[in-house]
């Protein structure tokens, strides 16, 4: 399996904030956490290409740093493309985002980012990408590194893929048609109780993400159950 790896200046070696304003670098082989991913997906796998870039300039320059990253991407051949983890740093997420939608897009490859859910890269991205929930701490980035890394594996060999919480990524605001033992009012019903006394309980409908316009993407920075008989709808 060849992989291409996106990082920002922090992660890629460069440095802190005021390295963020560096351009795109592409460097040979794995860096920084790729080390470890790559070792996570297994003795078939090799990060053959990593793509630093700092993280204002990635959001300043989107349209240029997202086509280089493209054609670079397609010439390295690559089975995958992965990006971050981005945490909570929102300009890595927003950037890793628009990263790996162009690349789904234009190269039908497969493509996994982590963040954590208040990075507004998720909710620009979330219903067209596999975002492993990162949380908020670096120190979990074994454990996070980990989900990708199977997430990962599933993708490319084409196997099914389960449930967010069974995969570890965030909801996407899709609906599964799913067989299930109790009839949809005898769930509702369950729900209801449980609310009422303020115990913990799952919705089965996903909650209304926002669309962006690519504007907004940009500017983004800047500022019923169901009741079919004995089916439910789950997310992805």
């Amino acid at each position: 399996m060849r992989i291409a790896h996106y990082l920002n200046q922090f992660f890629g070696g460069i440095g802190a904030e005021e390295h963020a304003g560096k351009g795109l670098e592409v460097r040979d082989g794995a860096v920084g956490p790729g080390r470890l991913l790559e070792s996570l997906l297994g003795n078939d796998a090799r990060i053959v290409l990593t793509l630093v870039c700092g993280d204002n300039y990635a959001v300043e320059h989107q349209d240029e740093v997202t086509a280089s990253v493209v054609e670079k991407v397609r010439h390295a051949n690559v089975d995958l493309f992965v990006a971050g983890p981005c945490f909570d740093a929102g300009r890595y997420g927003m950037a890793a985002g628009a990263l790996c939608r162009a690349v789904q897009a234009e190269l039908s490859i497969s493509v996994v980012t982590a963040m954590s859910e208040e990075n507004p890269g998720v909710d620009l991205n979330r219903d067209a990408l596999y975002i492993i929930d990162s949380g908020t701490s670096i120190a979990n980035m074994r454990n996070v590194l980990d989900k990708m890394a199977r997430l990962s594996r599933k993708l490319v060999t084409k196997e099914p893929i389960g449930l967010p919480h069974e995969e570890g990524y965030l909801r996407r605001g899709w609906l599964r048609d799913q067989l299930v033992e109790k009839k949809a009012a005898t769930r509702l019903v369950d729900m209801l109780v449980a609310k009422m006394n303020g115990e913990p309980f799952e919705s089965e409908m996903p909650p209304r993400f926002r669309a962006d316009s690519d504007a907004c993407r940009r500017q983004k920075l800047i500022e019923s159950q169901s009741d079919v008989d004995h089916r439910r709808w789950t997310g992805p």
